[in-house]
């Protein structure tokens, strides 16, 4: 007999897809799709977001299918870090708030390992610096300018159509501002 390893009750990639099928009033599956945040399937596993969706027979949901992309296969995608931005972070995160939550969120770039050594969140705000309004991104003790660029993860007509999430670049405000004047 089958039986789950895991907490389903806990489980919003489990959970999500059945509630937007059951709050669904047209039946189109594909509407009631679920992306999830940052997440393992147990302690000793590896951090992945999963896509999933309601497994529908004759209009009865009798459960949920899925994928999962690994952290490490999604790290592989973020652009490295290269001059003269060796000092610059690229970030995939779900959350677009005052502040970004750390274990939500996938990192990647040369300055990534003094970004998440000892910082819990990130606190976000835009400013004018020079000409341009940017990010501002605060933590420990640097501050860092840079892009935030909103992703959307649903379609106009999906049950969690408001859910999106960001990619986002930044560098240390100093060296960014010298690039800046420099261009121009």
């Amino acid at each position: 007999m089958w039986r789950a390893e895991i907490d389903l009750e806990q489980a919003e990639y489990y959970l999500k897809p059945l509630e937007a099928w059951q709050n669904s009033n047209n039946g189109i599956v594909s509407q009631c799709g679920y992306w999830s945040g940052l997440c393992s399937m147990g302690s000793n596993d590896i951090n992945m977001i999963t896509y999933s969706v309601p497994l529908v027979v004759n209009g009865t949901c009798k459960g949920v299918f899925g994928i999962e992309l690994s952290e490490n296969y999604l790290k592989g995608k973020i652009v490295p870090s290269q001059p003269p931005f060796d000092n610059s972070v690229y970030v995939f995160t779900y959350e677009r708030t005052e502040r970004i939550q750390m274990e939500q969120s996938i990192f990647s770039g040369g300055f990534k390992d003094a970004l998440t050594a000892n910082t819990e969140q990130i606190a976000v705000k835009n400013v004018m610096e020079g000409d341009y309004q940017w990010t501002q991104f605060d933590f420990a003790d640097y501050r860092m300018l840079g892009h935030v660029e909103a992703i959307p993860l649903y379609s106009k007509e999906d049950y969690y159509q408001k859910e999106e999430g960001s990619l986002i670049a930044m560098a240390p405000q100093k060296v960014l501002m010298s690039l800046e004047y420099r261009i121009l």
